[in-house]
């Protein structure tokens, strides 16, 4: 099972869910792996992982592989990282080098599926706002991830707060990525963060999240869970559902 984290902006917690989903799938008895392509690489800093990413690092021929890793948990909830780009501005110069030279891209592959075979039972895909089926940090990977694993399904899943320029614009870009041709695999649901933690907010963000199809799910505001940098904390509830929502998606998990 693949997973695919959306939204159109930053700040919504996208990245905070992608990692959250990935050590309660873990702590499940899946052994997860949270593929990280945004070029910011957010969850990879989270991970503690300080080195270039994949990309970076064969361009520049380095040996060390600290791209990828297992990270820790207390309450095991272990999972692995992978970050791809991660490496800023830089990765669309280091794309450019590689497809000029078809054998740092043979490279790429083989560290990738060497990586992406290990066993792992669900992949969770973190990407940059507003990523579209064309984008190259989508190209670069997926193609990769199709060749390796032409069979696996494919899921996506949208992360919105509750303001109503958020929501309208998620719905747009929902409507425009699951109505593309290039479209692979299929929409699950929708996630509405960071919703004001009074009964008449969550009230209203239920009622927002009903606009969507799919499974929904309406999540407070937690402090601990805003500018997350300490992945020990506690699980909050809604994101148990939705990981057992998840779960039931995927015999195979």
């Amino acid at each position: 099972m693949r997973l695919s984290v959306l939204s159109t902006k930053g700040g919504v917690g996208k990245s905070t869910i992608a990692l959250l989903l990935s050590k309660y799938l873990s702590q499940n008895g899946v052994k997860t792996l949270l593929i990280d392509r945004d070029p910011v690489g957010w969850t990879s800093n989270l991970a503690k992982i300080k080195g270039k990413g994949l990309l970076a690092s064969v361009v520049d021929k380095e040996d060390k592989e600290d791209y990828f890793k297992e990270v820790k948990t207390k309450d095991g909830g272990d999972f692995y990282i992978l970050k791809l780009y991660g490496d800023g501005v830089r990765f669309y110069v280091d794309l450019g080098i590689i497809r000029k030279n078809e054998n740092l891209y043979k490279k790429i592959r083989e560290k990738y599926q060497g990586i992406v075979k290990n066993g792992f039972q669900a992949f969770i895909v973190d990407n940059p706002s507003m990523i579209q089926w064309n984008d190259d940090e989508v190209q670069c990977e997926l193609s990769l991830f199709k060749e390796t694993f032409p069979e696996e399904k494919i899921y996506r899943l949208y992360i919105s707060d509750s303001s109503e320029i958020s929501v309208e614009s998620t719905l747009r870009y929902i409507r425009e990525i699951e109505r593309s041709s290039q479209r692979i695999g299929q929409y699950i649901g929708i996630v509405i963060n960071l919703v004001p933690p009074f009964p008449e907010d969550l009230e209203r963000a239920m009622r927002v999240a009903n606009r969507f199809e799919g499974i929904k799910v309406v999540i407070p505001f937690i402090e601990s869970l805003f500018m997350l940098n300490d992945i020990n904390v506690e699980l909050p509830e809604q994101v148990k559902y939705l990981g057992k929502e998840i779960l039931k998606l995927n015999s195979k998990v």
